[in-house]
């Protein structure tokens, strides 16, 4: 009998699965130091790149197609989002989501702004559902920090939402002193801003920032804490000095004793602590959230993460949060998505992303609506049969709504 990870037990991600709910048909992009996508665990819930990536990803850093793990950090991560116990231990939150391999980071740790900006926007252009980043520039100047937050923001735009840690540099804070102690793009602004936050509000970007706990729930001594500023940079805002800053994290969860994947080999396992690991876990639990219902927004994705977690101070803490994720408790919240199943209604789009037309095929149309990522409807179209052509949109991340006699399902299209 396979092992369940206790990190799994804990947030109740198990319960989820109870109600028919693994991360199916959801795309996570890891971007972190590439991932060893030949791991038992992994291997048969790849994304298909095609021809053009063979290798389920890309790597940003040396500009190729092949993004293998040389560090074993993003390996780690990815087995928390979606390791499916194939080799002997189920660690992650959503085993059957589909795992998107983006590599920015080196062997070493470092890639800079432009590899971890490159790696999100990559993610994007190719049809991620969502991105989980364990990764983080400590002391970032000026001009890197601007280029993250530009970033978090257009991938807001895009109706995207990722998973950040805040960094492990809580108790070093000599060298990362609050304003600045929790890693950059973890200190961009969430999606959505809690009510403790409007004391000093300002505008959103894409992060969800999470934290460390152990397993009693208390603060892991490493995790970085807030609150950070955006007073000092082209943005101007979430004052420091006057004002409360930018609350940091979000949300924490478990990371510490966190057994994962090992990247060494096909079927090994291995432990590490960090907010990095517990980043991915609040990625799964957003897997297993969109399952439910593709429409989430980030918005609706941040607020429900905050709504359900387990309280663990009387206000949002600049330490732990709103507080520890409930998987149980955020599927349990997200409201029913008014779609049906793919294994109900085949509903293809191709290409997809394109720099071109598209075409949409499935058994019965009646309409196609396709929306902006702010709702705004853009085309409407009367259909009647199994093909439709989409001409003349715009680059963007769209929804397209298509309508059968037997319902409707919603698919997500991306215009280069």
């Amino acid at each position: 009998m396979r092992e369940t990870t206790p990190n799994i037990t804990m947030v109740k991600a198990d319960q989820v699965w109870e109600l028919g709910y693994t991360g199916a048909g959801v795309l996570v992009s890891v971007v972190d130091s590439g991932v060893n996508y030949n791991h038992l665990d992994l291997a048969d819930h790849l994304w298909d790149g095609g021809e053009e990536f063979p290798h389920h990803g890309y790597d940003i850093v040396n500009e190729d197609n092949d993004p293998m793990d040389d560090k074993g950090h993003g390996t780690h991560c990815a087995g928390t989002v979606l390791g499916d116990g194939t080799a002997g231990s189920l660690t992650g939150m959503a085993p059957e989501a589909t795992l998107m391999c983006v590599k920015s980071i080196r062997g070493d740790g470092f890639g800079g702004a432009v590899n971890i900006a490159g790696g999100m926007e990559w993610s994007v252009e190719h049809g991620c559902d969502l991105i989980s980043m364990s990764l983080g520039m400590v002391n970032a100047g000026v001009a890197d920090k601007e280029i993250l937050r530009r970033t978090c923001e257009a991938i807001l735009d895009a109706g995207i939402v990722a998973l950040v840690c805040a960094g492990n540099e809580g108790q070093i804070q000599f060298y990362a002193p609050i304003p600045n102690n929790v890693r950059v793009p973890a200190s961009c602004p969430p999606p959505y801003l809690d009510p403790d936050q409007m004391a000093n509000p300002g505008p959103l970007s894409c992060v969800v920032a999470v934290g460390a706990v152990n397993y009693n729930d208390a603060a892991a001594d490493f995790t970085s804490q807030g609150p950070v500023t955006w007073q000092d940079t082209e943005f101007g805002d979430y004052a420091y000095n006057p004002g409360i800053g930018l609350i940091r994290p979000d949300v924490c969860a478990p990371g510490v004793g966190i057994k994962s994947l090992d990247y060494e080999n096909t079927s090994g396992y291995t432990s590490m602590d960090g907010t990095s690991q517990a980043t991915p876990c609040v990625a799964g639990i957003v897997a297993l959230m969109l399952e439910k219902n593709p429409e989430l927004t980030p918005a609706q994705i941040c607020q429900i993460l905050e709504e359900t977690s387990v309280k663990l101070t009387p206000t949002k803490s600049n330490v732990t949060g709103v507080g520890r994720v409930d998987a149980l408790a955020a599927v349990n919240a997200v409201p029913t998505w008014d779609g049906i199943k793919e294994t109900a209604l085949n509903a293809n789009l191709f290409p997809n992303p394109t720099r071109d037309n598209v075409t949409i095929q499935c058994e019965g149309m009646r309409q196609v609506e396709i929306y902006s990522i702010d709702g705004r409807l853009v085309q409407s179209l009367s259909v009647n049969g199994s093909e439709c052509l989409i001409e003349g949109l715009e680059s963007g991340v769209y929804m397209v709504r298509i309508g059968t006699d037997e319902g409707s399902v919603v698919r997500k299209m991306v215009k280069m």
